[in-house]
């Protein structure tokens, strides 16, 4: 098994690649708290109930803040929009030209365009994981900049509650709770 990620490690100087800098802790598997995920009414205090939000956040993906994405449950890929691609202006990131078609739930479909493996980084030290997600790209008008679905929340062993939109997971340093936006 390979080695424990520990994140104090990874810090970025902001110059080069950034891609490249955490490439080398791709095949690393993370550490986890042993600790119990749980919501409590206190976190979802602030918000109107009954509510019919989504779970949307900001994180950073490349060492770049996207904002909008959605985190969907019912997804059986992470998403990345073209328009979100171009827009993070990634010079001679690896693009994998596997082309296949996604079909929603009312069976209408859009092709992909490839898939794209970037760093996405998940909390704040010394609570964060830094998780490489294998994204599709697709060519279509979206509300969202990018869909983290149930490979990566499978991966993070995420804990979501659309009640206190939030998103839970362990790291070593403990639990992470990402706020939805709303």
């Amino acid at each position: 098994m390979p080695p424990c990620l520990k994140l104090p490690d990874l810090k970025y100087d902001g110059t080069g690649d950034p891609v490249e800098h955490l490439e080398t802790y791709k095949n690393k598997v993370p550490c986890h708290s042993n600790e119990s995920i749980i919501f409590t009414e206190e976190e979802a205090s602030g918000l109107w109930h009954p509510h019919k939000h989504a779970i949307v956040v900001s994180l950073r993906i490349a060492s770049r803040k996207v904002y909008k994405i959605l985190i969907d449950n019912g997804s059986s890929v992470d998403i990345l929009f073209r328009s979100t691609l171009n827009k993070m202006n990634l010079m001679g990131v690896k693009f994998e030209q596997i082309k296949s078609e996604l079909y929603g739930f009312t069976g209408d479909s859009v092709s992909s365009e490839g898939v794209l493996n970037l760093p996405v980084e998940l909390g704040t030290h010394p609570c964060q994981h830094i998780q490489f997600v294998n994204f599709v790209v697709v060519d279509c008008p979206s509300s969202y900049n990018a869909i983290i679905g149930r490979p990566t929340l499978n991966i993070i062993r995420a804990v979501t509650s659309t009640y206190h939109l939030l998103v839970k997971f362990p790291t070593m340093g403990g639990i992470v709770a990402l706020k939805g936006d709303h």
